[in-house]
């Protein structure tokens, strides 16, 4: 197993010592890790535009390359005033 160094602001150390004080830190920051990398992997531009656009954070732009990907067919008409039927299996 290889060890990975990061520096952050102390700020950020803080409040994620403060969030996670019952939680193993190397768990939860290897899942969190194993899941970006899984979803930069299934977005092959993923990585040019996080790198492009730094000032975004990364889940954001992930987010939108994804919904993206989904295309146009599960997307639903805006028409104000309406609210849109859900079907019980869409949610």
């Amino acid at each position: 197993m290889a060890a990975l160094t990061v520096d952050v602001a102390d700020e950020s150390a803080k409040e994620f010592n403060r969030l996670f004080a019952n939680v193993d830190p190397d768990a939860l920051v290897t899942t969190l890790l194993v899941d970006l990398l899984d979803r930069i992997r299934r977005l092959p531009s993923a990585r040019q535009v996080i790198a492009d656009n730094p000032g975004l954070p990364t889940v954001f732009v992930l987010d939108l390359l994804e919904a993206r990907a989904e295309g146009r067919q599960s997307a639903m008409p805006f028409l104000p005033g309406i609210q849109p039927l859900v079907l019980a299996g869409d949610t």
